[in-house]
């Protein structure tokens, strides 16, 4: 029902946004260029001007709809670009970040998909001031049941991983949506988050 509702919602917003903005920036042109017409018909040197304003609007109501247009792809693909930045962000010749998607990520809870951003900038930062490494991997699979990430990286690693304030509050925010992040500085350092989709779509108290 939340869903639905939402839905709804979203759809009157579009079709608020369509009427009061790029609605009205049409019927601005279309009067404009009955205008122009009408000096043109005439020889009034005061058609230029008028269908320089017909131009203007119309590039306007273009700008609108392709905003508007915009804000309609899935929430999964946007979120899916925002990972791509984030790793192009983070990667240099130096230490290229090598992020392959597997699956749809559309349909997968808002909740789940900020944790994933925040726990891939929280890795690769992590790697950048610690670890020393020359690559890193990033795999990121949606299953009808879960999505699980894994980052690894190719530097020196760590006997002991002592989580500081931001890998420790994902690992908690993890577990209240049902999920686990799990660590290791074995072999370079590792980061494993799983959570799952199977029902678990809100934030656990």
């Amino acid at each position: 029902r939340a869903a639905r509702l939402a839905e709804v919602a979203e759809r009157n917003r579009i079709a608020r946004e369509v009427h009061d903005h790029t609605g009205h920036d049409l019927i601005g042109v279309l009067l404009s260029l009955q205008a122009a017409r009408k000096l043109l018909d005439r020889g009034d040197p005061q058609a230029g001007p008028r269908l320089d304003d017909a131009v203007e609007r119309l590039q306007q109501a273009s700008e609108r709809l392709r905003e508007t247009v915009h804000n309609l792809r899935p929430a999964g693909q946007v979120r899916q670009e925002e990972l791509e930045r984030i790793a192009r962000d983070h990667s240099h010749p130096g230490c290229p970040v090598d992020l392959r998607i597997t699956g749809d990520l559309d349909g997968i809870p808002s909740g789940h998909l900020a944790l994933l951003e925040s726990s891939l900038k929280e890795a690769l930062t992590n790697c950048a001031r610690h670890s020393g490494a020359s690559q890193v991997r990033v795999r990121l699979d949606r299953t009808p049941a879960l999505v699980r990430m894994l980052v690894r990286d190719n530097g020196r690693g760590c006997q002991t991983i002592r989580p500081g304030l931001g890998l420790s509050g994902m690992g908690d925010q993890a577990r209240r949506l049902g999920g686990q992040l799990t660590l290791s500085g074995e072999d370079g350092f590792l980061l494993v988050l799983v959570l799952p989709l199977d029902g678990s779509k809100e934030e656990r108290p």
